[in-house]
């Protein structure tokens, strides 16, 4: 489906899994244009504009998850948000528009490559995204052998990267080993989380 602007004074509706990439105009210099709308008070979720005017000029409702051209923020409009060219060819906005899936649910689909910005047609390629160790994505792919890095630990268990992560501590023969306090905290989360009482620490 593509989606172009509609009219400046439609309302209530929804709009979901659109694009637009023609060029919008409006009936003088004042007029509200947009990608996929001018302004309304439509819910609009999941979409992307690479026209001009963005998304929409002025809307109402609820906008999230949606992505206009540009190599800067040009909007001050919630739900929003500027992508570059390159971020819109290598896959990167494909995979947000989808919600960071790549199952059967998906709406967008981009041969990476070949397609400079996503489609909805089913018989391009899906989007995956190999992670980082605390699963945001590092790079796009269509393969679907993805991989995410592993946290790099300090000697006190809590990852050098993000330090909220904690190292899981060694079992052996169904004790856990707790070595430091990052492995401290962990066993913490998991005794909150599930029923455990047996382990041991040493120094």
């Amino acid at each position: 489906m593509l989606a172009v602007s509609l009219p400046k004074n439609d309302s209530y509706g929804s709009i979901r899994n659109c694009y637009s990439i023609c060029t919008v105009s409006g009936y003088d210099d004042n007029a509200k244009v947009g990608g996929i709308c001018g302004s309304s008070s439509y819910e609009i979720e999941n979409c992307y504009s690479v026209s001009n005017g963005g998304v929409c000029s002025a809307n109402s409702a609820t906008i999230g998850n949606c992505y206009y051209l540009s190599d800067s923020e040009t909007d001050d409009i919630d739900g929003t948000t500027a992508k570059t060219a390159e971020q819109f060819k290598n896959g990167e906005v494909c995979y947000l528009l989808n919600g960071g899936k790549s199952d059967e649910t998906v709406a967008f689909y981009q041969t990476i490559g070949e397609d400079d910005y996503p489609v909805l047609d089913s018989t391009h390629k899906v989007v995956y995204a190999d992670t980082d160790c605390d699963g945001s994505a590092l790079n796009y792919t269509n393969g679907s052998d993805v991989s995410q890095s592993d946290h790099d630990w300090d000697d006190n268990g809590f990852c050098k990267n993000y330090p909220t992560h904690y190292q899981k501590p060694e079992e052996v023969n169904g004790v856990y080993q707790i070595a430091n306090a990052g492995q401290l905290y962990w066993f913490a989360a998991y005794v909150n989380t599930y029923d455990y009482d047996n382990a041991t620490f040493r120094t």
